[in-house]
């Protein structure tokens, strides 16, 4: 009895840390906010973009229920943006020859990107042979 009361214990105190942590830490995209506009000069071809810029985060948790891995990388001149690097529809991506692994990806990383832009803003470096994902300069 005593061995199952504090295995309740423990239990509860886990799923209450877990909650406290996921109730503080709110997983956040923030897009469109504060962000420049894309302007005409950096479009690449129609609906396309180019960015280069410093990794700031690499969200891999969509990854494992098949979504993509969320780059988000900071330009001098751009500002923030998001790339979304598909996990499982890798092997099709029509650029999967100029894709860096985006789980090898860390913060620090300068990358450059061209894709075409997706939902909420986010680049997609996939749907043409003319994308790519480069990594230019490691941590």
């Amino acid at each position: 009895m005593n061995k199952t009361l504090i295995a309740v214990i423990i239990l509860a105190l886990v799923a209450a840390g877990l909650y406290t942590v996921l109730t503080k830490y709110p997983r956040q995209v923030v897009l469109d906010q504060g962000a420049p506009q894309m302007a005409p000069e950096d479009q690449v071809a129609s609906g396309d973009r180019a960015v280069s810029g410093t990794v700031i985060s690499v969200e891999t948790e969509q990854a494992m229920v098949d979504g993509p891995v969320l780059v988000t990388i900071l330009s001098e001149t751009e500002g923030i943006a998001v790339i979304a690097v598909p996990s499982m529809g890798l092997p099709t991506c029509a650029a999967r020859d100029n894709m860096a692994d985006a789980f090898a990806l860390m913060a620090g990383d300068f990358v450059e990107v061209r894709g075409s832009i997706g939902e909420e803003g986010m680049i997609i470096p996939c749907m043409s042979i003319a994308h790519y994902l480069r990594v230019i300069a490691p941590s």
